[in-house]
């Protein structure tokens, strides 16, 4: 028979609160059910405080990026760790679940070598389960540690975290932003104020996507390794809901950051060798939100989408050989314009 135990102290309760939630992610629990999971899950029995659970779930569902949301139904209060943990992440990761966002913790490196911005959760935790001799989340971490590669090297995003954390905070706060810039083709960065209202992953870089300079009339992009310095100016802006739903409309429709503002989208037909073998790497990558895979009464794979016909678009298709474009007559004509261009440039 268990021996009943004095009650457990904070930090292991919190800390076996927060590990239950994650493990049981998608549920909702009441503070009676934690508490009664508290009272038979140690090695010892014991009686818990149900004021201190509840003061326990408060606290984790106040700590900035923990992911633990409250939810009142029926005149009691229901704790859980949000389904997809979306919302509190700094990069929106589609379908991502608790591995996600240690792999996220743990491929950070990748897009700034000194950037921690998930650290205070990780610090408040370590900092409440100091005498508990473990930490829920370097377990995992150090798995990882050995087990991740960084293909093709890191990026060339190196700032330091506080200076990531200024930049998170003009995204997430719509602030104005006072940066220094190294511009491709300048000498000397030059000084800009952005109103970033869109982070972007582009091949391997992180992009802000910004609302129109003053005096301008076109919405920009800003490579975050190339900001030198970077500060609030204390000016917050309110985007107009059109540039938002302009700027949205873009990102979904164009193939890559490169593409004309103006370029309209046309609808975009390849066809591959028929086999499972193109069908199934088609459809593992999302190249572009509108495409579709299909099949021809020959069985070769049809690949469509809907998308500008330009220099990204171009660029891709010719890392597919074995692929034949069926239309539009547009890309036909670049297509050919650029095997001419490759033609003289590397003639025998």
């Amino acid at each position: 028979m268990k021996q009943r135990a004095t009650e457990l102290p904070k930090y292991q309760r919190i800390v076996e609160i927060y590990a239950f939630l994650i493990r049981n992610q998608g549920r909702q629990h009441t503070v009676d059910e934690i508490k009664k999971y508290l009272e038979k899950g140690g090695e010892a029995e014991m009686d818990i405080s149900e004021r201190n659970v509840q003061r326990d779930l408060k606290g984790l569902a106040e700590i900035a990026n923990s992911c633990v949301e409250a939810k009142r139904e029926n005149g009691r209060l229901h704790y859980f760790i949000e389904p997809d943990m979306r919302r509190k992440l700094s990069l929106p990761i589609q379908q991502n679940g608790l591995l996600a966002f240690f792999l996220l913790k743990r491929l950070q490196p990748f897009f700034a070598k000194k950037t921690q911005t998930l650290d205070p959760l990780c610090e408040k935790i370590a900092d409440l389960a100091s005498d508990a001799n473990y930490d829920i989340f370097e377990d995992l971490d150090e798995k990882l540690k050995d087990s991740t590669f960084l293909f093709g090297g890191e990026s060339s995003l190196s700032l330091d975290g506080g200076m990531f954390n200024i930049l998170l905070t003009a995204l997430a706060g719509r602030r104005k932003l006072k940066i220094l810039y190294a511009s491709p083709g300048r000498s000397e960065p030059n000084e800009k104020v952005i109103c970033p209202v869109k982070l972007i992953l582009y091949r391997g870089e992180l992009y802000f996507s910004c609302l129109p300079m003053a005096g301008k009339k076109r919405d920009f992009y800003i490579r975050l390794s190339r900001i030198v310095k970077a500060e609030l100016n204390g000016e917050p802006f309110l985007p107009d809901p059109k540039d938002l739903e302009r700027i949205e409309k873009r990102l979904n429709s164009s193939f890559g950051l490169l593409d004309d503002e103006d370029a309209k989208p046309e609808k975009i037909v390849i066809r591959f060798p028929k086999g499972d073998y193109y069908k199934r790497i088609l459809s593992e990558r999302r190249f572009h939100r509108t495409q579709e895979i299909n099949e021809d009464k020959d069985g070769n794979v049809i690949l469509t989408m809907e998308a500008p016909v330009g220099f990204e678009l171009v660029n891709w298709v010719i890392s597919w050989p074995e692929g034949e474009v069926l239309g539009p007559e547009s890309l036909q004509i670049k297509l050919r314009e650029m095997g001419k261009k490759l033609l003289r440039m590397y003639k025998a």
